[in-house]
């Protein structure tokens, strides 16, 4: 009830139909009665108009009861965990939002370097006419590019058909041949 109206609630005496009256079923009734509350308070966490959570307050073992007294104390320490649990939520929530900006940052960079190498591939590529050096600006190009152990340009034999590597790069320490 607490938490749907984010009203505090005080039991100064606590007695077995009332027991009976707020269990689920015969199992959560014998473990209220084990508990053996006699006085109870259950107060709201409440920030900024929204109910966190709540505390409950149980006097089990000693003569003394809870009054109204009690009950504003435990509200305003209710009140105060409410703001840290709210601050605490805000500022992961804001820890979590710095996280995604700086991996679009980063997204955004790595797109800008790439772009910014294709331009220069572009220049270089279209500013050749000897094909070995085209050839070998596609490597160094790939490889700035794209992560890889090895690279190679194949190309198809005009008079055989058949396909060769004209041009290739290991990065790798088993020595991957094509």
């Amino acid at each position: 009830n607490v938490l749907r109206t984010g009203r505090p609630e005080l039991y100064v005496e606590v007695t077995d139909s009332m027991l009976a009256q707020g269990a689920r079923d015969a199992e959560h009734l014998a473990l209220l009665r084990a508990v053996g509350s006699k006085s109870v308070m259950i107060v709201p966490l409440v920030a900024r108009g929204r109910t966190l959570g709540a505390i409950t307050f149980t006097i089990a073992e000693s003569e003394r009861r809870y009054s109204e007294q009690d009950l504003k104390f435990a509200q305003d320490l209710a009140d105060r965990a409410a703001l840290a649990v709210d601050n605490a939520r805000l500022y992961n929530e804001a820890g979590a939002a710095l996280r995604e900006r700086e991996q679009a940052l980063d997204l955004h960079r790595s797109v800008e370097e790439r772009l910014s190498a294709l331009v220069e591939a572009s220049y270089t590529l279209l500013g050749t006419m000897r094909l070995e050096e085209v050839q070998h600006a596609i490597l160094d190009i790939s490889g700035r590019l794209i992560s890889a152990d090895a690279y190679a340009v194949w190309r198809k034999e005009p008079k055989s058909d058949a396909w060769r590597v004209v041009s290739e790069e290991n990065r790798h320490k088993a020595g991957v041949r094509f």
